[in-house]
This record gives structure tokens, sequence and C-alpha cells, in this order.
């Protein structure tokens, strides 16, 4: 059956009302089927031993026609709005979806939804993998340059915690097609769905992280240009970067550079050197299989004890240690 006639008979399906539905239709009330317990708790829990029984991602539509009382997820949670639109409050900041986008909330944040009316389709990916994260995505684009890392970490809406990401994703159609592919298989249940579903999770992170970091490079724009201009140089030059040669190039005296570097970014120059050295180191050692040694030599060392020295530093492994983790999903 083609993809276009599957996706379409699953939409259909969920626009079908249910009997929780036909309920809540009656009164506007909220049926409380999963059985939480609003009288001795006041934000109850939603556990996750109900929904993973056969993999660790599962897939519902949120009931219409009622409110959802606050209430908090033991699990990552993705609302994606495939039909119509909806209004939630996630630790009492309102947020609002339109068709297409996306709302990653983390493990026990406080949500409310409003009712949703018939053509508003709201679909739930839960997620119990423990390394998924929205502070997952954070790092990873933190972990892509230091410029990135300065930009998002200066940004005040994730400067401290990230318990939920918005994903403006209504014209995105990568990111719908993934999220369709992953509604067929979870519907269809063919062999290998879940390690399908898996992969198919992998990349609908990798593309919600791109577009994360497309929004965070447009804080450019209100950012100190220079500063920004600063971290790029030192990131294109870090193996000869020097603080006289950087200091000459930009027209600067070095003492005051030193101090331009520390105040705006909270690193010193040498901090600023090795976080970058070791964010290429990272990556070559996650991504490659390049012998230490070389590894070393790209980022300008000349021993593969000052690879393992800065491996330690910033995460107390070993190079080798490192690799083996390679699958950060």
């Amino acid at each position: 059956m083609e993809l276009a006639v599957m996706i379409d008979k699953i939409k259909d399906f969920f626009f079908q009302e249910t009997l929780i539905e036909k309920m809540q239709s009656v009164h506007g009330q909220n049926i409380n089927d999963l059985e939480l317990d609003f009288k001795s708790e006041a934000i109850p829990q939603i556990p996750e031993e109900i929904y993973f029984e056969d993999g660790n991602i599962f897939i519902s539509k949120h009931h219409r026609y009622a409110p959802m009382p606050a209430h908090r997820h033991a699990f990552v949670e993705l609302n994606y709005m495939l039909s119509g639109k909806s209004n939630h409050r996630i630790n009492g900041e309102e947020i609002f979806l339109e068709q297409g986008e996306i709302l990653m909330l983390d493990k026990n944040s406080i949500q409310e939804i409003d009712a949703l009316s018939k053509n508003d389709i709201l679909i739930n990916i839960l997620i119990k993998e423990s390394s998924i994260s929205t502070e997952l995505i954070v790092n990873m684009i933190k972990s892509s340059s230091v410029v990135n890392e300065f930009l998002l970490t200066s940004h005040s809406e994730v400067k401290q915690k990230y318990p939920h990401l918005i994903f403006r994703t209504g014209n995105n159609k990568r990111v719908q097609d993934l999220i369709e592919n992953m509604l067929i298989e979870f519907f269809e249940k063919k062999p290998y769905y879940m390690r399908s579903l898996n992969l198919n999770l992998s990349i609908l992170l990798i593309e919600m992280t791109r577009l994360l970091e497309a929004e965070n490079l447009n804080q450019q724009n209100i950012c100190d240009n220079e500063l920004l201009n600063l971290l790029s140089y030192i990131e294109k030059n870090y193996k000869e970067a020097t603080l006289s040669i950087i200091a000459k190039e930009f027209g600067y005296n070095k003492d005051y550079l030193s101090y331009k570097l520390k105040k705006q970014t909270g690193s010193s120059f040498q901090e600023l050197l090795n976080n970058i050295r070791f964010k290429k180191a990272y990556e070559l050692i996650a991504e490659t299989n390049l012998s230490f040694e070389r590894i070393a030599e790209i980022i300008g060392y000349n021993s593969t004890a000052a690879l393992y020295k800065l491996c330690a530093k910033y995460t107390q492994m070993r190079p080798s240690e490192i690799r083996n983790q390679r699958n950060i999903f």
C-alpha cells in the first residue's frame, strides 16, 4: 500500500471519535481514564509502566472535547499537531501549537491542555529512553562550536533549564514525513517496527536540533558582532592563535582583549582554546576511526598524552571510552 494512502487511513482513524471522546463531548469534562490520583496529588504523574510493554516508544491520540488538568510525565513526550491547533500551559507558560508543529516536553514538566475541537488532532509520541531529553538537543548545538555555545547560553529563554522546546515546523515537510513514517510503523506493527521507530526518531531529533541551531544563529543580530567575529576567528585559527596575534588582528591591547573575552564569555582565552580543541577532538573520536595519535596531531598537540588529559578534563573519560559510546541515541 502506498505511503500516502496509508497515512490517509491513519488520519481517518484519528478523526474517529473514541468512547472517551464521546463521553467527554457530552459534558465537556475530562474523563480520568488513566486513573490519576488528583485527590491526594495536586499534580499527579502519568507513570511509564502503562505504555512501554512492547518497546521504548508509544504513540497515541490526545482525547478531544475536554481540558486535561495539570499533570506530569515519567517520560519524554513529543506533542505533534497533526491537524488544527491546541493551547497548552507548560510550567505556567502558555504555548499555542498550530498544525505541523511540535512541542517537546522533558520528564516531570507540568502540562495542562485546553479542550480540543473536532478538527484538532494532537498526537502524543512518548519516549522512555533515558538518554533523550530537551537538554540533549541543546547540548548537541552547544557542542558544535563556541559561537553556538555562547549564543545559546546567553539566550535568556534557554539559559538555565530546558523543560520544553517548541519547533515551528508547520512548513517543514521533512519533519512531517518523519513523523508520518513513525505513525505508519507504529500502527502497522510490521516486523522490526520498533527498530524502525527508533531510527526515525534519531533522524527526527537531528532535524529538530538543526532547526533550533538555525534559530539560535539568528540571535547574532542582537549580539555583539565584534565578539562573535572574535570567537569565529579563534575557532578557525585555534592551532596557531595567541592573544598577541588576535589582539593585533583586531586592533586591541592584549590585556584588554583578555579582559573582554573573560567578561563577555565567562571563559579565559586558554579555556576557549581548550574548549575548541575538545569539541574538534570529540567529533573526530566519536565520528571517525582515526587513531588517537592522528587526532592529537590534527588538533595541534604533539602527543596523545595531551589528548588524554583534555578528554579527562571535559568528560572524565579516556578517548577509547568516548569512542565506545558513540551511539548517542
